[in-house]
């Protein structure tokens, strides 16, 4: 599963904005799989 950081077609704010939406994602999914682990 690859996950694409940079936009660079995008204003550097899009960017960013976009990059913590994907960070948050990646970690709910994260702490998500750790709650059905458990």
């Amino acid at each position: 599963m690859s996950i694409p950081v940079r936009y660079p077609r995008t204003p550097s704010g899009v960017t960013c904005l976009r990059d913590a939406e994907a960070a948050l994602a990646l970690i709910r999914a994260f702490v998500g799989h750790l709650a059905e682990k458990e």
